[in-house]
């Protein structure tokens, strides 16, 4: 299989100039070709295992959203309900598969006054890839 990437082992300097004129690309047969660019700012990265895992289409956009947003934005239904039109249902279900999947984690907590509040945690790798099970380690 040929690559697609036509800036393949060039220096950044020649990377910075190579021309991509989309008749000077390598591609294969059929399927999809890649033109990879390199990100420097207003990019996220995602586990491939986000899409693979899912089985919602709502679940994989609602977990990039999360990477995405920043510390302190909030995740509740209600607030992904303004954002998406998709019911309070779906979502709840989507924020769900999340959860199954090992991306998302939901904790209550008692935060100041006693008062208590709903801190989500999104993993940028599922959990049972970032944190491998030792079977040295009794289980919890």
């Amino acid at each position: 299989m040929r690559d697609c990437n036509p800036a393949e082992g060039l220096t950044d300097q020649e990377e910075q100039t190579f021309p991509m004129a989309e008749n000077q690309l390598s591609r294969p047969a059929g399927g999809v070709c890649h033109l990879y660019v390199r990100h420097t700012e207003n990019y996220t990265l995602a586990a491939n295992e986000l899409i693979t895992r899912a089985t919602i289409e709502l679940t994989v956009a609602m977990g990039l959203y999360i990477l995405w947003a920043p510390e302190g934005t909030s995740v509740t239904v209600e607030s992904l309900c303004a954002r998406w039109r998709e019911g309070r249902t779906l979502i709840r279900r989507a924020l769900r598969e999340l959860e199954e999947i090992g991306f998302l984690e939901r904790r209550v907590e008692q935060g100041p006054g006693g008062r208590l509040t709903t801190r989500t945690i999104i993993h940028h790798l599922p959990r049972d890839l970032a944190f491998p099970s030792d079977s040295t380690t009794p289980a919890a």
